[in-house]
This record gives structure tokens, sequence and C-alpha cells, in this order.
């Protein structure tokens, strides 16, 4: 198994998100960055939206800040920054 197929998403994933960037584009340069043949075209977006409804996010949440996600919301962020490059493996810890 080859590290692009491991994601783990570890108990202080929350302080893996930068404050000061909305969490919508942190998760599309994931997404960018690891999978770089990914269209950055409205592709990126819907791929972001995507990740969000996964969680049970709406679509708009895609451009708070993290701290604005309330307690309800943290574990599903932290999972979704984990999920969205499609691991073949998805471990939270």
């Amino acid at each position: 198994m080859r590290w692009k197929d491991i994601s783990i998403v570890f108990q202080g994933a929350m302080n893996a998100l930068n404050p000061v960037r909305i969490v919508g584009d942190q998760i599309a340069e994931a997404i960018i960055k690891h999978m770089p043949g990914f269209p950055r075209d409205q592709r990126l977006q819907e791929r972001v939206v995507e990740l969000l409804d996964l969680v049970g996010i709406a679509a708009d949440h895609g451009d708070d800040y993290p701290h604005q996600y309330s307690g309800r919301h943290a574990p599903a962020r932290d999972d979704r920054h984990g999920a969205g490059l499609q691991p073949a493996n998805h471990h939270c810890r």
C-alpha cells in the first residue's frame, strides 16, 4: 500500500486547518496538491461541495472559517479534510 492510498485524521486535526483561510479553499488546495491532474475548474468546486454534503454540512458553509463550525460540525470537518483525497483506507484516530 502506498501513502496516496491512506488517509489518517488525528484527534487534533482541527489544528491542521489554517484559521485565516476559508475551509472550502483549504479542501480545494488539498485536492490540487495530492491529485495534480484534477481539473481546476468548476469540477473542483463541485468536489468541495460533494465533500461538504458527504459529511452533512451545507454547501454554503464552505465559505466559513474553521472557528465558525460548531462543536457538532468539527469532527465532520476533520473527517472531510482526510476523505477528500479518496484514499483506499481512511482512518480517524
